[in-house]
């Protein structure tokens, strides 16, 4: 049943662009922007606003991909793997860093990068981040690839 299987692999391929796409544009495009043409003040609670949404939105794109891919074991074990490393960080930093997060920003609510505690944790969010976006890459490339 060879069309079931590109039918799912697409659907993946799908689910994945649409993370990497999402992950990407956060974090390259519309977080800088934000932060450049906005008071810090301003952008700062906007990004607060959208961060617990960014990281649900990835974690469920990659779980989607994931479970799709899942059809396909043992082929796409390892995509399978990735994405659900993916989902992991995502879920771990909307859980557990972004609390952390803001009981360090609320000990110097004006100026939080003073803190030392916030610039280790943002510190931490960042590498996540970017471990996801490519981990979410690499799947991509694969899930493209021949």
């Amino acid at each position: 049943m060879p069309d079931a299987t590109l039918f799912l692999e697409l659907v993946a391929l799908f689910a994945v662009a649409l993370a990497f796409g999402g992950a990407a544009g956060f974090s390259f495009v519309l977080a800088p922007t934000l932060l450049k043409r906005l008071p810090r003040a301003a952008a700062g609670e906007a990004l607060r606003a959208l961060f617990p949404v960014y990281y649900l939105a990835i974690a469920g794109t990659a779980l989607a991909g994931m479970a799709v891919l899942s059809a396909l074991a043992p082929r796409r074990n390892l995509d399978v793997a990735l994405l659900a490393a993916v989902a992991l960080v995502n879920i771990v930093q909307r859980r557990l860093l972004l609390p952390r997060m803001e009981d360090a920003r609320a000990r110097v609510p004006a100026q939080p990068m003073q803190d030392p505690g916030f610039r280790r944790l943002h510190a931490i969010s960042v590498t996540l981040n970017l471990a996801a976006i490519a981990l979410l890459l690499a799947t991509l490339l694969r899930l493209g690839g021949p």
